[in-house]
């Protein structure tokens, strides 16, 4: 292999290190296990505004645990609530996420999963 190879293979080397960090295998399914109502549309009375977010880690590109289940109405039930409407649920990644993923070069992966909505009654439990 002659020297004028070796920088190109380096540049596809690297492109193919930085694709592989920037996607991830790992996927996220956010389901109700129907403990209260929720509603991702507005309904009548939900009028009590909650944001909470939690951070889920996944290792090895991604593919540890390739699924993470969320439970979105145990989380507004963990918030109070009897009866949720207009959720919506966003999973990304922050700055430092992000930057833990690059020095981790990929083996270490987190996620922060944002769920907001308007709630119907704070339960007495």
């Amino acid at each position: 292999m002659s020297f004028k190879t070796r920088p190109s293979l380096v540049l596809v080397n690297v492109i193919f290190l930085f694709s592989l960090l920037a996607s991830s295998c790992s996927q996220v399914v956010f389901k109700s296990n129907q403990e209260i109502p929720v509603f991702i549309s507005p309904a009548a009375g939900h009028d009590e505004y909650f944001k909470t977010e939690r951070s889920q880690e996944f290792y090895f590109f991604g593919t540890i645990p390739s699924t993470f289940d969320i439970e979105v109405d145990a989380i507004a039930r963990s918030e109070g609530f009897t009866s949720v409407a207009n959720m919506t649920v966003t999973s990304y990644q922050t700055w430092s996420d992000w930057l833990k993923s690059i020095f981790s070069l990929g083996f270490y992966t987190p996620k922060t999963i944002r769920i907001e909505g308007f709630g119907l009654g704070r339960s007495d439990d």
